[in-house]
C-alpha cells in the first residue's frame, strides 16, 4: 500500500547483498521530520530494555537519526562509520553538520564496530562507556578507537531531566 501510494519504492542492492529492499521516495522522505520528532518525544521515556521487550536492530537508523547531536559533531567532522549490530549493517556518515544513515556497508570507514543490539542501545543511552565495552569485549572494533567514541558521543541519546517515567 505504501508503494502504491508513492511513499516507498523497491530498490535492488548491489552484491554481495543483492536483495530487494524498500526505500523512501522523495514524497516519503517528507515524513522524516515528523517521525524524528515523535522518536525524540517517545525516546525520553526509554530506559534500559526490560526482559520481554523487543528491539529490532534495523530500527537503529531512525533512532540514531533522532538522537543525532550536531553540537557534538565538530563542524569540520567528516567521518564514516560502519556499525554491525546483530545482523544489521549500518553506514553512518557525518559531514557538513548532517548525518546520513543507511542500511549498507561503508566504503573505507574510520571504524567498524561489531556488537549486539542491547549493548549498542546501552551505549547510545549512556549506560555504558565506549572504551569499557571495547576493553571488555562487548564491542569489537577494526580501525580508530577514537572514531568509535566520536560516533557514540555524536549519537548519544540524552534523556531530558524531569521527564516522567
Amino acid at each position: 500500500e505504501l508503494e502504491r501510494n508513492g511513499v516507498v519504492e523497491r530498490v535492488r542492492l548491489a552484491p554481495p547483498a543483492a536483495s530487494t529492499v524498500y526505500e523512501l521516495t522523495e514524497y516519503g522522505r517528507r515524513l522524516e521530520p515528523a517521525v524524528i520528532a515523535l522518536t525524540q518525544w517517545g525516546g525520553r521515556r526509554l530506559g534500559r530494555p526490560k526482559q520481554g521487550e523487543h528491539f529490532r536492530p534495523e530500527w537503529l537508523a531512525i533512532a540514531m537519526q533522532a538522537s543525532y547531536r550536531p553540537d557534538a559533531a565538530a563542524a569540520e567532522l567528516r567521518e564514516s562509520y560502519e556499525l554491525r549490530v546483530d545482523d544489521t549493517v549500518l553506514h553512518v556518515r557525518v559531514e557538513d553538520g548532517t548525518a546520513r544513515i543507511r542500511e549498507e556497508e561503508a566504503d573505507a570507514p574510520a571504524v567498524i564496530a561489531r556488537t549486539n543490539a542491547g549493548t549498542f542501545l546501552s551505549l547510545l543511552f549512556g549506560h555504558l562507556a565506549p572504551a569499557d565495552t571495547v576493553s571488555g569485549g562487548q564491542v569489537q572494533i577494526t580501525g580508530d578507537p577514537a572514531a568509535f567514541e566520536r560516533c557514540i558521543e555524536t549519537f548519544a541519546f540524552r534523556v531530558a531531566e524531569g521527564v516522567p517515567s
